[in-house]
């Protein structure tokens, strides 16, 4: 067990942490780079502006037993970590803050989040609330995975993928309305109908492009993010009007509270 230790600016890398106990830590500035966790518990500690990249969170062993290797992270704080290459199994964040200037191109696979916290800029992010099929004869379905009282009140959210039965359960959205959770099947469903009432030429390709990407795990994932930002991108320079008027028209007929 690891009890109020500070690693600040400390080399973790290329390190495997197995069934540890971490307690009242700072890793701040720590290269962690190809550090491995697998089935650890993280209390109360912080991990600021390191490097953890390449590595593995909340992983597990092909020969593991469901549950053997849970890794739990609680009261913890990640601000400005590089995440790149790292991959996640299934950790469960409890009561843990996330604030990025930016986080991008991470697939969170099926981590669950619990009175958790996300703030800035988040893009290019996924969610998964099924193993992938290899692991699912071993594991069955995921005990924790999903948004349970999670607020991202102060986050940008752009392009975040979310698939496998992903469970929303009280999760607010951007205070400033730029994105909104929406009935993913009822929305993919009358797809025809939402192209039948949008006018002719760019703006009803631009629709059609965007619900044939949003589209495509309908039939698993009953919640969806949808953002402006996303439908801004998609729309290039000179259109954003457009794409604000596409957002809202979703907006009225599909947003759900989650």
């Amino acid at each position: 067990m690891f009890r109020s230790c500070d690693f600040t600016a400390a080399s973790l890398a290329e390190t495997n942490a197995e069934h540890s106990v971490f307690q009242d830590c700072v890793f701040d500035y720590v290269d962690m780079n190809n550090f491995g966790d697998y089935g650890s518990t993280f209390t109360n500690c912080r991990f600021h502006r390191g490097e953890w990249q390449v590595g593995a969170i909340g992983f597990d062993t092909s020969g593991s037993a469901r549950g053997e290797y849970q890794s739990r992270y609680v009261n913890c704080h990640f601000e400005n970590v590089k995440l790149t290459k790292t991959v996640f199994g299934d950790p469960h964040f409890i009561n843990c803050s996330f604030v990025f200037k930016k986080l991008s191109g991470v697939d969170f696979a099926c981590s669950g989040f619990v009175s958790c916290r996300f703030e800035g800029a988040f893009q290019d992010l996924t969610f998964r609330g099924a193993y992938d099929p290899e692991d699912c004869v071993r594991k069955g379905k995921p005990e924790f995975a999903g948004f349970t009282d999670v607020s991202f009140e102060k986050a940008a959210l752009q392009w975040i993928d979310v698939r496998g039965g992903l469970p929303f359960r009280s999760v607010k959205m951007p205070a400033d309305g730029s994105a909104f959770t929406a009935d993913l099947p009822k929305m993919c469903k009358e797809r025809a109908s939402i192209l039948d009432q949008t006018a002719d030429g760019r703006p009803r390709e631009l629709i059609a492009r965007y619900l044939e990407i949003t589209c495509r795990f309908a039939h698993e994932q009953p919640v969806d993010i949808i953002s402006r930002y996303d439908l801004i991108e998609s729309a290039g320079k000179g259109e954003e009007a457009t794409a604000a008027a596409i957002y809202d028209t979703l907006r009225r007929g599909y947003e759900i509270a989650a």
